[in-house]
């Protein structure tokens, strides 16, 4: 019998365990894809405008 092992990051156990940059990236990943379904334009700006970064 075989053992399956799966590399998780701290963001996939909890988005509290994850490091602030963690956070961010996810965030903009889910946000860049919400907004490719939705057929908008992903832009470097569009993103950080959304995600309150000073640009």
């Amino acid at each position: 019998m075989g053992v399956k092992i799966e590399k998780l990051t701290a963001f996939d156990l909890t988005p509290d365990a994850a490091t602030r940059s963690d956070r961010d990236t996810r965030k903009a990943i889910e946000l860049a894809m919400r907004w490719v379904r939705i057929g908008l334009k992903v832009t470097q700006e569009g993103l950080a405008q959304e995600m309150g970064c000073r640009v």
